[in-house]
């Protein structure tokens, strides 16, 4: 609505986000460990999440903390176009799958927008049911020469909701800079960034 950015400021809004989050897990017993923070970058960057679970997102959001505000890719089918783009709510951006140029069309525009606006990218590459990664944010990255963040995110699968969960543990590796791969191609940068997140 007009006018609410002026009564809810989004850095308000996100800083509620993130303490209901670390609220709710440390009310859960989930205790989020962190390594490699002092890596991240200022400015505009992608993260490439070694993660599809669903708690993905709010393990990330709590990660990062209140100071580094990230904006997620959402990917699903949906038909109509209202419900794709820059979501002010979820601070997230709906990706349709399925159409390979719409798709990509999308990253650029989410890309472009998060150069525009000094914003990190949450992306999951991961391909569900095989060993690659999805070649996509790493082409935006290079077309945007925006820096990736491998992340990898340890004991997060099965580990929410038990009475006793092992400690999840986020990995936030070394940027790779945009001028270490300007001659290579995405594929190849996908299999660098995981070979990173496994280790």
């Amino acid at each position: 609505k007009a006018g609410d950015e002026l009564k809810f400021p989004f850095a308000k809004r996100y800083e509620y986000i993130v303490k209901k989050i670390s609220k709710a897990n440390k009310r859960l017993g989930n205790n989020v460990i962190t390594e490699g923070r002092e890596f991240l970058p200022r400015g505009a960057y992608i993260l490439a999440i070694d993660s599809k679970d669903n708690l993905a997102i709010a393990t990330m959001l709590n990660a990062l903390g209140q100071d580094r505000v990230a904006t997620f890719i959402k990917e699903g089918k949906r038909s109509k176009k209202s419900l794709q783009g820059y979501w002010k709510a979820s601070n997230s951006f709906f990706i349709p799958s399925g159409d390979a140029k719409a798709r990509e069309s999308k990253f650029n525009a989410a890309a472009s927008w998060a150069k525009s606006n000094n914003r990190a990218l949450m992306t999951f590459p991961k391909i569900d049911g095989e060993e690659s990664y999805d070649v996509t944010p790493f082409m935006v990255a290079q077309k945007f020469f925006l820096p990736i963040v491998p992340v990898s995110i340890k004991n997060l699968d099965g580990n929410f909701f038990h009475l006793n969960p092992a400690k999840v543990k986020v990995v936030f590796h070394k940027p790779i800079k945009p001028m270490q791969i300007i001659h290579f191609d995405a594929d190849r940068v996908s299999k660098m960034v995981k070979e990173i997140n496994e280790k």
